[in-house]
């Protein structure tokens, strides 16, 4: 209840508040009352009688000048807009501006929409299409002849629809068109010189959006006539299939055309196979035979085709007549047949679009021919002649497949008619299989988009996808078991199986990516304007993806950085051993376990320690000191001793023993260092390795009673100074000192 009030309440707000605005609009345009009025009570019969309309004026416009015209009847139509013109005319002549060429352009444009619009206003409406008269029989002849009326009834639905669809955005943009020049023209000043052109281009404008409307109900009109027309066609073909007749001549008819289309299909072999004999190399110099003999092949082949299927269609009727007949019919011989023939067709339908694409592509180039010369001239008339006459045959064979798969679906249900339960069940399902397959055909070889003059289909893209991703599984697994085969060998090894699995990982995915694209149809001939398209997607934004990739195979190349080493990037922070180099980043994990992806390209920015470059051991330095009251030969044999016991320093290797070095002599006392050679292992631990060091030092020297010194400070008293008096402070007597302080100052 309270949703319906609120409904009706909205519902009267909105009529009060828009008749608010047509009121102001109407004494903006200084329009009486009366006539908004009488604008709005435009529907009522029983209303007073309405007052004449005055001729609309363009420099005085009003929101619904349109009545003048939409409310004459046909007797009073031509003479209001003949008066209307004379205004218009009279008005244009008196203009004094510099526009007046293009006053009189407008009105004559208006004139010509004048003319069309009384003409399609007065025209008679179509007349309904007569009904097809049913027969009680119908002989094999008359349904094919119905099969072609319903399959050009078809094609005319097609069109309306397509031309409805048409008509209804051209209103739509000009009813836009009508508004936005309507708020221009009501924006502008009753004195605005500009006012007048703007009224007559509104005029112009709303008899174009007329003429629209009025083509629009023809239309429909001739649509639904359309429509019903086939429906009653659909209606007398499915009467035709229950009640079809051998008539006494069809079957010798039927015989001798059999006979004849056997002798067209043999001529339509002989003129192919000697066309596709002649050697077109010997035309490769001259571009003008070349062009003749290859658009000759595809009219001939679409010849042929034409050829087979009226044969196949003869050789079904033949079949429809013998079941009407009741001959007797070997019926697996039949059903190898059927299924030869759905075949045949499968394929002629395959081929019919791609010989259409074929022939639409042959006919652009062969309309860029320059004819400079008569023979080019000649040879190019030729060429679109042939053209045009391979397309019509092209639709004339699709118009045979559709006829020709309709009488073997006829064929098959009068098999199905006469067989048993199990015969049918089976043979159902084979044709159902088949006609799933054919559909499943047809969708895969439907041409998605083009690349270049190559279509590519879905089956195509398919292969596409299953190529790569093949490639993509196989690449991964190789540079898997490389990469494997590396970690198990000797460590050195390691970087060269990284870049032999890294290689051919991208060689794998680029043969992949090149076999799935011919696979598709592409001609890379043409695989300059792939190149064209990745050079621009290169300069707006992968630019940084492009870097980081080819650094990367200058990292892979150089060895600058090698998997398993240990590297450092200054002013980062980084540091740790290279696990990864891959396409965009390289992969660093550091003494914590926590793995760093840095793009490749930073390793050609910025500087890089490598500690493992050349040689996996590295020499590190741990200083300390001991007091001067020590043996310093004590210090060295003790430290060397407790260096020698980890298991971080390097041994047996000449020229690479620990060593302690005096290095200077501080305040407190001895500057040591120990020189140790570290093992590859430890070399990636520094910061362990480090305070593996420092803890055996510092033991080596408390064990040996070996002073390590330290800071000292001495206070020191006078003798004679008065002693220090102390107070103890409490609460009471802080605020007698704060009280005293403040009276002080």
């Amino acid at each position: 209840m309270l949703v319906s009030f609120w409904r009706c309440f909205n519902l009267a707000w909105a009529g009060i508040l828009s008749l608010c605005i047509i009121l102001n609009i109407a004494q903006a345009q200084n329009l009486p009352l009366n006539i908004i009025q009488n604008n709005l009570n435009n529907l009522p019969a029983n209303a007073s009688p309405q007052k004449e309309i005055a001729i609309p004026d363009p420099m005085q416009l009003a929101v619904t000048w349109w009545q003048y015209v939409d409310r004459a009847n046909k007797d009073s139509l031509e003479s209001r807009l003949n008066d209307f013109y004379e205004r218009i005319n009279l008005q244009i002549h008196q203009s004094t501006g510099a526009d007046l060429d293009e006053l009189l352009k407008i009105g004559s444009q208006i004139k010509a929409n004048m003319e069309l619009y009384a003409r399609l206003k007065l025209k008679p409406l179509a007349p309904i299409l007569p009904k097809q008269a049913a027969l009680e029989r119908y002989n094999i002849t008359q349904l094919i002849d119905l099969l072609a009326m319903v399959r050009i009834t078809k094609k005319q639905v097609n069109r309306d629809q397509h031309e409805l669809d048409e008509l209804d955005k051209r209103i739509k943009l000009s009813t836009r068109a009508g508004d936005t020049l309507t708020a221009a023209y009501l924006a502008l000043d009753k004195i605005d010189p500009k006012k007048f052109h703007s009224g007559l281009n509104i005029i112009e404008q709303r008899f174009d959006r007329a003429i629209f409307d009025e083509q629009l109900k023809f239309k429909r009109l001739e649509s639904s006539n359309s429509k019903n027309y086939l429906a009653n066609l659909e209606s007398s073909r499915r009467l035709a299939t229950e009640n079809l007749y051998i008539d006494a001549s069809e079957r010798h008819d039927i015989e001798q055309e059999i006979s004849h289309a056997k002798n067209i299909l043999s001529e339509a072999e002989a003129k192919l196979t000697k066309k596709q004999a002649e050697n077109i190399n010997q035309f490769n110099d001259n571009q003008i035979f070349s062009n003749e003999y290859q658009q000759s092949l595809l009219y001939l082949q679409v010849l042929h085709a034409l050829a087979q299927t009226d044969l196949l269609s003869l050789l079904n009727e033949r079949y429809l007549l013998a079941f009407l007949e009741e001959d007797r019919i070997d019926f697996d011989t039949l059903q190898n047949d059927i299924l030869s023939y759905k075949d045949t067709l499968d394929d002629l339908l395959v081929k019919s679009v791609t010989w259409l694409d074929k022939n639409d592509t042959n006919r652009i180039k062969f309309l860029e021919l320059t004819e400079d010369n008569p023979a080019v001239y000649k040879s190019k008339q030729y060429l679109l002649d042939t053209v045009q006459k391979t397309f019509i045959n092209i639709m004339l064979l699709q118009d045979n497949i559709d006829d020709t798969q309709f009488l073997i679906n006829l064929t098959e249900q009068n098999v199905l008619s006469v067989q048993g339960f199990t015969s049918r069940w089976l043979i159902r399902a084979l044709n159902n299989s088949s006609n799933i397959w054919q559909i499943t055909q047809e969708k895969l070889n439907m041409s998605l988009f083009k690349i270049g003059d190559t279509p590519v289909t879905a089956l195509g893209f398919a292969r596409l996808l299953f190529i790569i991703i093949s490639a993509w599984w196989v690449a991964f697994w190789v540079n898997k078991i490389l990469i494997r085969l590396g970690n198990k060998g000797d460590a050195h090894q390691l970087p060269a199986y990284y870049l032999v699995a890294r290689l051919s990982y991208y060689l794998i995915i680029l043969i992949g990516l090149f076999s799935g694209l011919a696979a598709v149809g592409i001609d890379f001939t043409s695989f300059a304007l792939v190149a064209g398209a990745l050079a621009i997607g290169l300069g707006f934004g992968l630019q940084s993806i492009v870097s980081n990739f080819v650094s990367g195979l200058i990292l892979l190349f150089e060895r600058s950085i090698k998997v398993g080493d240990f590297i450092e990037l200054q002013g980062s922070g980084i540091c740790g051993e290279v696990k990864e180099i891959n396409v965009r980043a390289t992969i660093i994990c550091n003494n914590d376990s926590v793995d760093i992806i840095v793009p490749n390209s930073e390793f050609m920015n910025t500087k890089m320690l490598n500690w493992t470059l050349t040689e996996p051991i590295r020499r590190m330095r741990y200083p300390f000191r001991v007091s001067f009251d020590v043996d310093k030969e004590i210090v060295r044999e003790v430290v060397l001793a407790a260096a020698e016991d980890l298991p971080h320093t390097l041994k047996g290797v000449s020229g690479r023993n620990p060593s302690v070095w005096l290095v200077g002599f501080g305040e407190y006392g001895y500057k040591f260092e120990l020189v140790v050679w570290l093992t590859p292992r430890a070399v990636k631990r520094p910061n362990a390795v480090g305070a593996a060091y420092m803890w055996a030092i510092d033991n080596a020297l408390r064990e040996n009673n070996l002073t390590i010194p330290v800071p000292q400070q001495e206070l020191r008293f006078r003798e004679n100074s008065p002693p220090l008096e102390f107070m103890r402070v409490n609460s009471r007597t802080r605020k007698e000192n704060l009280h005293d302080l403040d009276e002080t100052e």
